[in-house]
């Protein structure tokens, strides 16, 4: 923007600068010049270099601002790439659990299957079995019930993170 309001304004003064030449006229063969024109056309040029002189302050007052503006939004950006790195090892802590839990249900629903088959040798094993069966189903729910929980956490989070993006 800068560069090319300096190019108009050299532009305009390259144009009154070949007006400037004296224009002749001729009268009864003789050349008068026109000596208002060409003092008009130099007060339009220092107008000209004035307004340039301003505009490049005003151009030179905008950059100032935007530097001023960008140093204090570079903590606040850095802040918030630390707090979003922070969130994502978050998640990928909770991933890991995530999968760390779906292993241990599927182990305990492997020895469930094989105390299934095995079972109904005394008594005292079919109780213990029955138990064993209502602990295992009572912890997959409780294993299931945190997973929602922390997959719903992460889905929030991820939502958090998506609105504080489009926020800056």
């Amino acid at each position: 923007m800068r560069k090319l309001l300096l190019w108009l304004a050299v532009l305009c003064i390259i144009c009154t600068i070949g007006f400037t030449e004296e224009i002749e006229i001729t009268v009864d063969n003789e050349v008068v010049k026109d000596k208002t024109q060409e003092k008009d056309l130099k007060k339009e040029i220092n107008r000209l270099y004035d307004e340039i002189e301003k505009l490049d302050a005003i151009i030179n007052e905008m950059d100032e601002e935007m530097k001023s503006m960008e140093k204090k939004q570079y903590p606040r950006i850095e802040n918030l790439k630390t707090r979003i790195n922070k969130v994502q090892s978050t998640i990928s802590l909770y991933n890991r659990e995530i999968s760390q839990t779906k292993a241990s249900i599927d182990s305990k629903k492997f020895l469930l299957a094989k105390i299934e088959k095995n079972a109904g040798i005394s008594k005292f094993e079919s109780t213990l079995y029955k138990i064993f069966i209502v602990i295992n189903r009572f912890l997959a729910r409780i294993f299931n019930f945190l997973l929602e929980w922390i997959q719903r956490i992460d889905s929030k989070i991820s939502m958090f993170l998506y609105q504080r993006a489009r926020k800056y």
